[in-house]
């Protein structure tokens, strides 16, 4: 007994000798070195102390109740090139990465002149071309091709950023898919703790769930896991389908204007391809929002044009949650919401094009603190808490870098994830991301300090830390809302989509067959699942959504474990 004194009060000198040190000077290479025992409980102090209601976000989020979803409201934002999450400028489709220059022999010489691209002035690039500068010079020095497809697209999706950066509703929507990933890791850490589902996924895990779903179910049939799966829904509707849709009407148009000539060319063409699926009035919000825009590209104003869109997307919180802006949506009647919200986002960006005062959110209200403490609301159970404590090194890490963020130290510049191949036809998915420098590509590191001794994998967001299971969820919700249109909308929209949600199962493992197999029992009447019945919550929602999932994981295969979606909006 004595010596567990001594060892406890010990341990405990060490915790006060870091953590009477100041926050954030404890960077990665102090706390990398602290003992285990240490680490716990640093993870532990830290998960109690950080998520303080009184420093989130001033914002909550409503789902109003209805009958029946008849129309699909969210805008034709779901690109089959890049797509922008709120964090991440993602390139989806094998675009050559040749005419940046890059070395596509190998992965490796991938990685290395991925990398090496941004790091000798790729980012100064893309915004020299959104400013209209001469960037003959630097284009030479990257062997870079401006009009090629894979620099048009990454410059259009880090405009995007540029323009939300920073912004009231750049941190909602931060803090809405912190919200998401951090409960969808929880959720399936509850599936893993609660039901004895393996982590990995193999036959022997298959054949589990075949044999055991109704044990599965049953045994999540629990008050914090209907709650927490409640507030999984909630906030992957808002990420999924009304922000996109909310704020497209101002980024689309200006991004074009800056850097899609061949867009604005076909003006008519594209406004009907990207809002045909919103109100009428909308649809002419984002015509209008173009024809200014163009306008002030012509005269040479294009700096004032990101202003005035950064002005209109950096409202006040309190009087957009009022006016049920943000905060509040209903699924069964969006496009009249839509339309209201167009309409105030279009008046504070014309005000502030024509030079007008319009009131801004207070930069303390949108800091990064309040984004994370409201993204980790649900998540500090015991199960969240456990995720990080089976996890130290790699929530040391993790921790370190959101410390680097607070302070200012490393948020200038979003991430950057192309999916693409070698010439031998390798599939890889490259990374750039200033917070993350050891990182190469998905599943990479050019060290093992942020590998997860649960699931092997290199750590790069909270799932990372759990298992290939739980990646599906936010997909198989996906899949839900959009079959749940059936004979309600053109079948050829509802294919287009749901093919294209199944694309990373296609990419990693060269086959998806059983995907396709699995969505055609969709139309065939086979696979039954009601999304209006999961928005409706509570266990009969979860247990609707349960029996869906683990129906599309059985059906999946081992391909299942490929079936995911990056952090953030998908748009």
């Amino acid at each position: 007994m004595e010596m567990v004194r001594k060892a406890d009060l010990l341990l405990s000198k060490v915790t006060y000798f870091y953590l009477g040190k100041s926050l954030f000077s404890l960077n990665y290479k102090v706390l990398s070195h602290m003992p285990d025992m240490v680490k716990d409980k640093l993870i532990v102090w830290l998960t109690s102390s950080l998520y303080d209601d009184s420093k989130s976000m001033k914002v909550e989020h409503h789902l109003m109740e209805g009958k029946g979803l008849t129309h699909i409201n969210d805008t034709n934002l779901k690109s089959d090139a890049g797509i922008f999450t709120g964090e991440s400028v993602v390139i989806r489709r094998g675009i050559p990465l040749e005419s940046m220059g890059i070395n596509t022999d190998t992965v490796g010489s991938m990685e290395v002149g991925f990398h090496d691209w941004f790091k000798r002035g790729g980012i100064s690039l893309m915004e020299g071309i959104e400013d209209g500068e001469n960037v003959t010079e630097l284009a030479s020095k990257l062997r870079t091709d401006v009009k090629g497809d894979a620099v048009r697209t990454l410059t259009h999706e880090h405009l995007h950023w540029r323009t939300l950066k920073g912004t009231s509703a750049g941190s909602i929507i931060d803090a809405v898919s912190w919200r998401v990933e951090l409960d969808q890791a929880v959720f399936s850490e509850m599936v893993h703790e609660l039901t004895g589902v393996p982590r990995e996924v193999n036959q022997n895990t298959l054949e589990l769930i075949k044999k055991n779903s109704d044990e599965i179910v049953g045994a999540m049939m629990r008050e914090d896991a209907v709650s927490l799966f409640e507030d999984l829904v909630k906030h992957s509707y808002f990420l999924s389908f009304y922000y996109p849709s909310m704020i497209s009407v101002l980024l689309e148009p200006v991004a074009w204007a800056l850097v899609e000539e061949d867009f604005v060319k076909k003006k008519e063409e594209y406004l009907d391809y990207y809002f045909s699926s919103l109100s009428d009035r909308s649809r002419e919000i984002a015509g209008t929002v173009l024809d200014a825009s163009v306008e002030r590209v012509r005269r040479g104003e294009r700096k004032s044009l990101i202003n005035a869109c950064r002005d209109a997307l950096d409202f006040p919180m309190s009087e957009a949650s009022s006016m049920k802006v943000v905060g509040e949506a209903d699924p069964y009647s969006l496009t009249q919401q839509l339309t209201r919200s167009h309409e105030y986002l279009f008046d504070r960006f014309m005000k502030s094009l024509q030079g007008e005062e319009i009131t801004r959110e207070n930069k303390a209200e949108r800091s990064f603190r309040r984004v994370l403490v409201y993204g980790g609301k649900k998540a500090t159970n015991e199960f969240g808490v456990n995720i990080l404590r089976k996890n130290l090194n790699p929530s040391i890490y993790g921790f370190s870098l959101m410390m680097s963020r607070y302070t200012k130290l490393a948020l200038d510049k979003p991430s950057f994830i192309v999916y693409s191949h070698s010439k031998g036809n390798e599939p890889v998915i490259l990374v750039y991301d200033v917070t993350a420098p050891s990182l190469r590509s998905m599943g990479k590191s050019i060290e093992n300090v942020n590998v997860s001794p649960l699931t092997g994998r290199v750590v790069y967001r909270p799932m990372d830390m759990v298992g290939e299971l739980g990646y599906s969820i936010v997909p198989s919700l996906l899949i839900m809302y959009y079959s749940s249109f059936l004979g309600e909308v053109d079948e050829e929209e509802l294919l287009r989509q749901l093919v294209q949600i199944g694309f990373t199962i296609k990419f990693m493992s060269g086959n998806y067959k059983e995907y396709l197999k699995f969505v055609k029992s969709i139309f065939n009447g086979d696979v039954k699942g009601s999304y209006p019945r999961v928005l409706s919550g509570g266990s009969e929602g979860m247990e609707e959504f349960l029996r869906f999932w683990l129906n599309l994981v059985t059906r999946l295969g081992e391909s299942c474990r490929f079936l995911s979606a990056e952090q953030g909006m998908q748009c």
